[in-house]
């Protein structure tokens, strides 16, 4: 019962940081990679031109959804087929478009904004969507712990992973982007695949089909989850005779769910079809990853968006998976490889810091699956008779909790630089509340941002 009046009490507190920052964000939202995972919805919605985007031009010149960078197209390039190719994925429009019909339909009867796709009403029906759905993955995830273990160890699961990761920051306070929306769609996903092993019920794996659908066309590079449901709790040559097995029993459930998959996915490869002339594009073709640099050491553990550094917890999350293995042998191996293989190529993308932001935001996304082996570390400091023990980790989740937030507002007033962060200069705004400036000859310099670059060609 306490997990889930958390799940209310975390979307009431990111609604009050929402309404307390209206003045910062207004006008703010549909900018950059958000605007791109917006389009969608004005373009078919709005003014039926998927496919050439005329209507840019005009929002273009009142919201400079491009920002700063202020170019005409933003990440929209001409196709030879006459069309102009999206950059971003469909899925976050997808998820986005109950709220926005709202917000349309709002706007259309009290005629108090434009309802052009892009005013306040539209604003706030992305930060409603955003929260909403960080609220259903916390459901999901809440179901899926609370088979396996007791509300507290729940509790304090659903408190590291919402508000001591960065995952607080993506729903609170940057709003739009596809990492909560995939860090909701995993956590459905993970809950419908232990659902469906353990009772083999139809609308389990039919709605496993479409969560991992969504999973993809939200965020294609997170296709490999699918590893995931596959070969959950297989361990051995044994376990996979038997999974094929239970496969080849249930092949109608279970290719009906690969229908449904596939027809999510198709609107993706639908939108790439009719923009491209191709089923299959790679709209970052000019964007590479450098698979023999990954920049793993950099991305977990350095100061400019080291994982490690500005989402702790997760660092005590990664060593639960050995506490996972004493408790769940069978478990743990497509865990840790799911995660070893996605952060080998979350951290081989030439941009491998990606962009501005609070943290490492790709990583988000499989929050959903760190949860599992750090409440199976909880589980274990919580079974400890030593009251100390409790008193710590309870204390431990509450204070990173803390620094999670506080970094998240200092991100928001450019305390926290967004890209170009170091060690000294990470102590140098260390806990300070209001922006200086006077530090910046610690940031990144020039020739490290050159030397990134030069990897980035060679790739090419």
């Amino acid at each position: 019962m306490k997990s889930r009046i958390f799940i209310i009490l975390y979307a009431l507190i990111c609604l009050c940081v929402v309404f307390s920052n209206a003045n910062r964000w207004k006008d703010k939202i549909l900018v950059f990679d958000v605007s791109g995972y917006h389009l969608y919805l004005p373009a078919t919605i709005i003014y039926n031109d998927l496919g050439r985007l005329t209507f840019y031009t005009h929002i273009n010149g009142r919201y400079f959804p491009g920002g700063w960078l202020n170019w005409n197209w933003y990440e929209i390039f001409d196709q030879p087929t006459g069309q102009r190719l999206n950059k971003y994925a469909i899925g976050v429009s997808v998820m986005e478009c109950p709220f926005f019909l709202i917000a349309h339909g709002y706007n259309l009867i009290t005629k108090q904004d434009l309802p052009d796709g892009y005013s306040l009403p539209y604003q706030y029906g992305a930060i409603f969507s955003n929260i909403f759905w960080v609220a259903v993955g916390l459901y999901y995830l809440r179901r899926a712990l609370k088979i396996y273990y007791d509300d507290t160890i729940v509790l304090l699961t659903l408190i590291a992973i919402a508000l001591a990761t960065n995952l607080y920051h993506y729903t609170a306070n940057s709003h739009g982007m596809s990492h909560p929306y995939s860090f909701a769609l995993i956590a459905a996903a993970v809950y419908y695949t232990d659902a469906w092993y353990r009772n083999q019920r139809r609308n389990d794996i039919l709605m496993l089909g479409l969560a991992v659908g969504l999973i993809v066309i939200v965020r294609p590079v997170n296709a490999v989850f699918a590893m995931v449901p596959v070969l959950w709790r297989v361990s051995s040559l044994e376990d996979l005779r038997l999974r094929i097995k239970l496969f080849v029993a249930h092949y109608k459930t279970i290719l009906l769910s690969l229908f449904i998959f596939l027809a999510i996915v198709f609107i993706q490869l639908g939108y790439w079809k009719y923009v491209t002339g191709h089923w299959i594009y790679n709209s970052y073709n000019r964007e590479p990853f450098v698979w023999s640099e990954p920049r793993i050491l950099h991305g977990l553990f350095g100061f400019r968006k080291g994982w490690f550094v500005y989402s702790p917890i997760a660092f005590i999350a990664v060593l639960g998976f050995i506490n996972l293995w004493r408790q769940d042998k069978k478990l743990t191996p497509v865990l840790v490889t799911y995660l070893a293989i996605t952060i080998y190529v979350t951290f081989s993308w030439w941009c491998w810091w990606y962009g501005g932001g609070f943290g490492c935001r790709p990583l988000v996304d499989s929050l959903a699956v760190v949860a599992l082996p750090f409440a199976a570390f909880a589980k274990d400091v919580m079974s400890n008779r030593k009251k100390i023990f409790h008193i710590g980790l309870v204390a431990l989740v509450v204070i990173l909790s803390g620094l999670s937030m506080f970094q998240s507002y200092q991100t928001e007033r450019n305390i926290i630089h967004s890209e170009n962060m170091t060690r000294k200069y990470y102590w140098k705004v260390f806990g300070q509340w209001e922006f200086s400036g006077k530090y910046g000859n610690y940031l990144l310099d020039k020739q490290y941002l050159k030397e990134e670059h030069e990897r980035r060609k060679r790739q090419k």
